[in-house]
């Protein structure tokens, strides 16, 4: 079958039947269906939407930062052969295509029967996907579909219903609509995760201190050289007595890119901390030339790090174009920066036009000038699984921790300190109307003495009979030691 279309290009397909009658119906529906699409200035194609997909990945139509997301995307799903858009024709893609989509996307691990847990977390995905997972894979699609528009592949772009809840409860569509960015952790249960990351990724150094611990003066500063004769030393090691807080020796690898890429994770928790810049492109696209340290000018002796990132959010104008914000660290987090770059320093990484927090590359490819940020998607999935190990996944109420709950942890610490709502969504670099919503239990526990509306000159109203029996009730209820008595700096302040 042979046809000649109006942009003078020829249209031509086998049809591979070997009786002429059934050959010449087919070509007559084929033929009704090239001229129909013809008329409309669509270029006919049998390309399927796989593949067009490929195209459009190939043509670089997007932003740089997109490609790395969009290859994923594709590789990941598109390039699977039950997916039920891979063979689907792009100029026959409509919402309800969308929607079968949407079913198999959602469902496709969701039996427990054929994937376990720890299956599911090998492939780097899980069970229920986020709904701001599908909504991103939404825009891609239309992305692409905007681009064969371009291209005459098909006449209009179609609908693509966003996921709702109404509309997953409707089309059985498996989505998690809560929070997909990690719940505020309590202050215990934060620092506990934080002492056992600190001994995780520091296990070496710690190994090459207790083996020569008068090199050091008391002082714990084992260069990458020290821990290199440590694990080259030729005696055996005996990793105690941090075997029981960073789990068996035969899980930590000697090699030096994972022992950097242990050390980068933790440096990189408690640098969002201290600068409240997000633990994403944020945090990583910035570079040591990027960091300057001022002094106070109350304190002298104390340092203050001020970090500018190029990626910053734009959270209240959205039209702005420059997206470059300095963040402010606290005066103690002066000293992390200065150790990590002391350590990158020691892996061959640290130099002015070097990332803060780089992706590992060999001597070979430092050398030729090959430099790229760490991927903190990589880095959020990792801690995740450390978490899920040690048992320190969720809070109380079932909700996860995750890396970017170390930004709702530092926010949380500056508003039980006293800050103002506006000077937090300064520092924070978000609205106010966020940080008041995000944080409303927050802000009622900091100000409960003024909410609780007992003062009046200074002077408390509530008789001293009815407070000793109040705490007579508590004590009975709770236990004595349950109750929270002033810490020593309280009773000095």
């Amino acid at each position: 079958m042979r046809l000649k279309t109006k942009s003078g290009k020829y249209y031509q397909k086998s049809l591979r039947e070997d009786e002429r009658v059934v050959a010449e119906r087919k070509a007559k529906e084929l033929w009704y269906e090239v001229t129909s699409l013809d008329r409309k200035d669509i270029l006919y194609t049998d390309k399927r939407f796989g593949a067009v997909f490929k195209k459009f990945l190939d043509s670089n139509n997007f932003g740089s930062t997109r490609k790395e997301r969009m290859g994923s995307f594709y590789n990941f799903l598109l390039s699977r052969d039950d997916c039920p858009l891979r063979d689907l024709r792009v100029h026959e893609f409509n919402n309800d295509h969308w929607l079968e989509y949407l079913q198999w996307r959602t469902h496709l691990y969701s039996d427990r029967t054929k994937f376990t847990d720890a299956e599911v977390h090998s492939l780097g995905t899980v069970r229920t996907p986020a709904r701001a997972t599908l909504h991103s894979e939404r825009s891609i699609i239309r992305q692409m579909l905007l681009w064969a528009s371009k291209k005459k592949l098909l006449a209009t772009v179609p609908n693509m219903d966003s996921v709702t809840l109404t509309l997953a409860t409707t089309h059985n569509i498996n989505v998690n609509h809560g929070k997909t960015r990690g719940v505020n952790p309590p202050p215990q249960l934060w620092s506990r995760i934080k002492r056992k990351l600190y001994e995780w990724a520091f296990w070496d150094m710690k190994g090459a201190y207790y083996y020569d611990r008068a090199k050091y003066n008391d002082t714990f500063s084992p260069t990458k050289k020290d821990v290199d004769n440590w694990l080259n030393c030729g005696v055996d090691i005996d990793f105690n007595p941090y075997d029981e807080e960073t789990g068996s020796s035969e899980n930590r690898s000697r090699a030096a890119n994972k022992r950097f890429a242990r050390k980068r994770l933790y440096y990189a928790i408690v640098i969002s901390e201290a600068t409240l810049l997000r633990p994403t492109t944020e945090l990583s696209s910035t570079r040591w030339r990027d960091l300057e340290i001022t002094k106070s000018s109350r304190h002298p002796d104390l340092l203050i790090p001020l970090l500018t990132t190029h990626q910053s959010k734009r959270s209240n104008d959205r039209m702005k174009e420059d997206r470059t914000r300095t963040a402010v660290g606290r005066y103690g987090s002066a000293v992390h920066f200065l150790r990590w770059r002391k350590i990158s320093r020691e892996y061959g990484f640290g130099e002015d036009d070097d990332f803060i927090f780089p992706r590992w590359t060999n001597k070979e490819e430092r050398d030729s000038g090959i430099k790229q940020p760490c991927k903190f998607a990589e880095e959020g999935r990792t801690f995740s699984l450390l978490l899920q190990k040690w048992g320190l996944n969720r809070v109380a109420t079932g909700e996860s921790i995750t890396l970017y709950s170390c930004r709702h942890a530092a926010i949380s610490r500056r508003i039980s300190a006293g800050w103002n709502l506006l000077d937090v969504a300064t520092a924070a670099n978000t609205s106010v109307l966020s940080i008041s919503q995000s944080y409303a239990k927050e802000w009622a526990v900091a100000a409960a003495d003024r909410f609780a509306n007992t003062f009046k000159d200074g002077v408390i109203k509530i008789p001293e009979e009815r407070r000793d029996m109040v705490i007579r009730l508590y004590d009975a209820e709770y236990g004595s030691d349950t109750r929270l008595e002033p810490s020593e700096e309280d009773i000095i302040k």
